[in-house]
């Protein structure tokens, strides 16, 4: 049976809201996760608790960016944009990593999460413990499952789909918004 338009249209609009979800359910570390088709990257947002030191931010984006530029010369790639942002709030922090979809790889968000958690341990908000979604013995499957979204997302472009896609963690519950 062939797939109807309608329908190719919404398995195409599924593979960006399911990585959206998979990304906020492996990584309670990331606060929010912004899908731009137009321009074709994810934006992953890091909240803290307090104004975070801007020697420490200056550190760890090098770290980050020197780590992942090394991680793609290692793995004999490249990549389109790599770029971190910190902005001060009244009460709080956020760092936002953005990255093209195009070169994006699991592992890159792995390292990414782990030099943030490293460096800002004690400020860093992230889901209660009690009430983590993805067990430790799902994890291997949680990470291939985000492996296979990003590349069913670069396969099957869906700019014209949505303008955007915002999501975020409330209540042990994902939700996602087409903006």
């Amino acid at each position: 049976m062939a797939k109807t338009k309608s329908s190719d249209r919404e398995e195409r609009l599924n593979y960006g809201v399911n990585l959206l979800i998979s990304l906020l359910l492996r990584y309670p570390e990331i606060g929010t996760v912004r899908f731009e088709p137009d321009g074709r990257v994810l934006s992953f947002n890091f909240m803290f608790s307090g104004v975070i030191d801007s020697q420490k931010y200056l550190v760890v984006k090098d770290k980050i960016t020197n780590s992942l530029s090394a991680y793609h010369r290692l793995n004999g790639t490249s990549y389109e944009t790599i770029d971190v942002i910190v902005a001060y709030h009244d009460v709080c922090s956020t760092i936002t990593l953005i990255r093209d979809v195009a070169t994006l790889s699991k592992g890159e968000i792995t390292i990414a999460v782990a030099l943030l958690t490293e460096t800002f341990q004690d400020s860093l908000i992230d889901d209660d413990p009690e009430i983590r979604m993805v067990p430790d013995d799902d994890v291997a499957f949680q990470e291939d499952f985000i492996e296979n979204m990003l590349d069913n997302v670069r396969l099957h472009p869906v700019a014209k789909l949505y303008k955007g896609l915002f999501a975020f963690r409330e209540d042990g519950r994902v939700l996602v918004f087409n903006r």
